[in-house]
């Protein structure tokens, strides 16, 4: 529906028309259009549920309104029922949806035309940040479906951020929601994720919080990313993504996988456009080295050593003169070590980051092989004392 004035009309009808066109109310989860009535006069009362902290609704919004003779009209009444230091008034609706998006919560009255804005973007989602995460932004997504969208929606304030309902498998129950960009998200994908979701999404993710199964039961590429940052999230999503956010899974899956969805950074938004393109660019290259470089040295090793310097080349073959194993056994080897740190790394508690990680690993891994040393030196010491007599 196209909004022909900015301006709030009088009727509360039309009102509600329009701010259920601007807010896709009301397939858009999440979003609240609540009749109030107070002695005869109606109004509505608009907010997001997340942004909006429920507990400044009640004391700020719902309490002054029940004590009052009747539901204000004039603007004096108005200041001296709500609480001033968080109230606005406005005539633009446009403007009214804005602080909506904004965590405040706006009363539309039958026959005034304006808006009562009042502040109440309190704690709503702030105890995300007390999880200690890795995130710089420091909020992550937590097991609660409600708080996992408003998380996102703190970060695209933007009413073209659908929350959409999204049908399980059946005989399954649990909330389900799909996060798209109205307008971005292509139709045609939106339909997959829809089908994926009902075909996948079982007891096993809504009761248990389990996700197995994401890449498909016999696939080595996943289907879904599952994303632990709302921020890299809400950057997947504006571009043209399509999210799937479970009840009781501290993340949110995002579909297509693409090399572009796995290799973007939320830090790249907060860069100057020259930074973006070279960290993108060093990212990209990073993953053809790891990807490509284990079957190049093999390559250039075993069947094109005229590629290396002969210098270099004399200097391998010292090195490898007492080697116990060729260079492919070699290679496989420290490429399953480092994937068994990684995901040790992975696996700790989130006040320990991946670097203190790591470092610990090979201080301990060198205790031991010096202990290994030792035990080695002695066993051998004794060995020939014993055989001397």
């Amino acid at each position: 529906m196209r909004i022909l004035s900015r301006r709030i009309p009088s009727s509360l009808e039309e009102t509600q028309a329009r701010l259920a066109a601007l807010l896709h109310w009301p397939e858009n989860l999440g979003m609240e259009m609540r009749r109030v009535t107070a002695s005869g006069r109606e109004g509505v009362l608009v907010f997001v549920q997340g942004l909006a902290s429920q507990d400044d609704i009640h004391q700020y919004v719902l309490l002054p309104l029940q004590h009052q003779a009747g539901m204000p009209c004039s603007r004096e009444r108005l200041h001296d029922l709500l609480p001033a230091p968080r109230l606005e008034v406005t005539e633009d609706l446009v403007a009214a949806v804005k602080r909506v998006m904004n965590g405040a919560s706006t009363l539309f009255v039958d026959g005034c035309p304006w808006a009562a804005i009042v502040d109440t973007a309190g704690e709503a989602v702030n105890k995300a940040m007390t999880r200690a995460p890795r995130n710089p932004t420091r909020d992550v997504f937590g097991p609660d479906i409600w708080e996992n969208i408003a998380l996102v929606r703190k970060r695209l304030r933007d009413p073209s951020l659908m929350a959409v309902k999204a049908d399980v498998r059946p005989g399954a129950e649990g909330a389900a929601a799909l996060l798209y960009m109205d307008g971005r998200a292509d139709p045609a994908v939106l339909d997959q994720v829809r089908r994926w979701t009902r075909e996948n999404v079982g007891e096993d993710y809504l009761r248990k919080g389990k996700s197995s199964g994401g890449a498909g039961k016999w696939a080595l590429v996943p289907e879904a990313q599952a994303v632990t940052w709302p921020d890299k999230a809400a950057t997947l999503l504006s571009h043209g993504y399509v999210g799937l956010c479970l009840d009781h899974l501290s993340f949110v899956y995002v579909m297509p996988v693409t090399a572009g969805a796995i290799l973007v950074s939320p830090g790249d938004d907060i860069l100057r456009r020259p930074w973006t393109l070279t960290m993108r660019s060093l990212r990209v290259a990073l993953a053809a080295i790891v990807t490509l470089g284990s079957g190049a040295v093999i390559a250039v090793y075993n069947y094109h050593p005229e590629m290396v310097p002969t210098p270099f080349l004399l200097a391998i073959a010292a090195m490898r003169e007492n080697a116990a194993f060729p260079i492919l056994a070699e290679v496989v080897l420290l490429e399953i070590l480092q994937e068994l740190i990684r995901e040790a790394t992975f696996r700790l508690p989130m006040n320990v980051s991946p670097g203190n990680a790591i470092i610990a690993g090979t201080i301990l891994l060198g205790f031991w092989r010096a202990h290994c040393a030792v035990r080695t030196a002695t066993s051998t010491g004794l060995c020939g004392w014993a055989a001397c007599y």
